[in-house]
């Protein structure tokens, strides 16, 4: 009958650009494990022409992109993947490790990391000359332990993690090639606006280093007339303290925080979006090789 025709008809021609969508889709996928690839022949030091090889302009604006996308899966093997995931996403081991085509680039980590550290030390001694000025108000003794240290992570890690947190987000998408944001804003408003940001945490920084400085260097009653350098080691000490809190808990929100945020339904750390991935592409696998 007629309708049947038809009704194959359409069928016929939906297999017909779903094989080419899943052509399209595979090519894609393999160029991106090349180049992947080839960031591991590499030694993982985010090599420039070696991992790069002879890619196109489009070529590299697709691995980009995967990269923003924060796709996990791509070898098979999970611990490989996520290797490649740490390299890419701590803010640490990012400076070194990410792929030369991450539209999050080694200079904007290193400038925020830079900041953070300033920040840390900065709002640290601030912070402890608070806490110290407020306990012998009360009387109470300024030993320091571990509720000094859930203290520190609570209002100076945690905060300046969130600062850091929206700068990296803009700065994926500043880099992002044809991302949201660049096609809302432009390329050009959106680095602007990038810029901006890091020039406003910077100017921050300065702030609170100069007087952390006063804090330190200054002689007056806050320091014993400048005579307390048991305050100063403990600034110190604290200070790495909420840095390796930072690149630490990094780990557990990566391990159980909802991929993306907003997701729907969402995933939660890297294990889940990888496995959801995983079936995803054996899917499209199977799916092309049918067709």
């Amino acid at each position: 009958s007629f309708g049947a025709k038809f009704a194959r008809t359409l069928l016929r021609r939906r297999l017909c650009l779903r094989a080419r969508l899943m052509g399209a889709a595979a090519s894609d996928n393999a160029l991106y494990r090349d180049t992947i690839q080839r960031w591991y022949s590499g030694g993982c030091w985010g090599c420039t022409a070696a991992c790069q090889g002879d890619l196109t302009r489009d070529e590299k604006d697709l691995v980009a992109k995967r990269l923003g996308e924060q796709v996990y899966y791509w070898s098979g093997d999970i611990w490989r993947d996520y290797l490649f995931h740490v390299a890419n996403e701590h803010p640490l081991f990012g400076i070194l490790f990410c792929h030369p085509l991450h539209p999050y680039t080694k200079l904007e980590r290193f400038s925020l990391e830079w900041l953070r550290w300033v920040a840390t030390v900065s709002w640290i001694v601030l912070f402890r000359e608070e806490v110290r000025n407020e306990r012998r108000g009360r009387g109470e003794a300024t030993n320091e332990g571990w509720p000094d240290m859930v203290q520190v992570f609570l209002h100076v890690t945690v905060p300046i993690m969130l600062v850091q947190g929206f700068l990296q987000f803009i700065a994926r998408a500043s880099g992002r090639p044809d991302g949201y944001l660049e096609r809302c804003c432009g390329k050009c408003l959106l680095r602007v606006f990038q810029w901006a940001l890091i020039f406003w945490w910077y100017s921050m920084s300065v702030y609170l280093m100069y007087w952390s400085y006063v804090v330190v260097a200054v002689p007056g009653p806050w320091n014993d007339e400048g005579t307390d350098r048991r305050s100063l080691e403990a600034s110190i000490y604290w200070s790495r303290v909420s840095l390796l809190q930072g690149y630490f808990t990094w780990f557990i929100h990566d391990a159980f925080a909802p991929v993306p945020i907003c997701g729907c339904p969402p995933t939660f750390g890297f294990r889940a979006k990888w496995l959801k991935e995983s079936g995803d592409s054996s899917f499209l696998s199977w799916l092309s090789s049918s067709l």
